[in-house]
Formats: structure tokens, C-alpha cells, sequence
């Protein structure tokens, strides 16, 4: 599992994509990210987490974001990213 926290911005997507993708280059293919810690996300988080998405999903991967703060299910929500990537309360609902 992948821990956010913070605000996930324009300063701070590209270290996310590069460990995320790297973790995808280096073979993962199931990645969940854990978003209870994150207060904020521009348009370049949700640019970030659709492509590790489409990155796992190229390779039959899955990707989940678990236990999204009020504020990252907002934005989800609004964005219509809840209806692409899935979203779980918590990891022991992946099972």
C-alpha cells in the first residue's frame, strides 16, 4: 500500500507519479493508496492517479484508493473519477 498525506498538487504529483509508476515499472501490479491523510488534491493528483490506473489496467493491474478523507471523496465524486477508480472504506474490503 501506497500512504498519501498532505496536499496532492502541482509541487508535490510529480514525486507521487514517479514513485507510483516506478512501482508499476518494477512490476506491481495491484496498488492501493491509502488517501485518509490527504487534505487537498489539484487537477494534477487526479492527473496522476489516472494514469497509474491506465498504466495498471494495460497490464491486467488494479489500483484502489482506500479510505478517502471527506474532502478526496469530494473531489472524486464531482470529478467523476469515483466512477473510474474504485474506492474502498478499507483495505480489508479488498479481499
Amino acid at each position: 500500500m501506497l500512504e498519501i498525506s498532505g496536499s496532492v498538487d502541482a509541487a508535490t504529483a510529480p514525486a507521487l507519479q514517479a514513485d507510483a509508476m516506478g512501482r508499476v515499472g518494477a512490476g506491481e501490479a495491484k496498488i492501493a493508496l491509502d488517501v485518509s491523510g490527504v487534505d487537498y488534491m489539484s487537477s494534477a493528483g487526479l492527473r496522476v492517479l489516472l494514469m497509474v490506473f491506465k498504466a495498471l489496467k494495460a497490464t491486467d493491474g488494479a489500483m484502489c484508493l482506500v479510505n478517502p478523507s471527506p474532502f478526496v471523496s469530494e473531489v472524486m465524486d464531482l470529478s467523476g473519477f469515483a466512477g473510474i477508480i474504485p474506492v474502498t472504506k478499507s483495505l480489508e474490503a479488498l479481499a
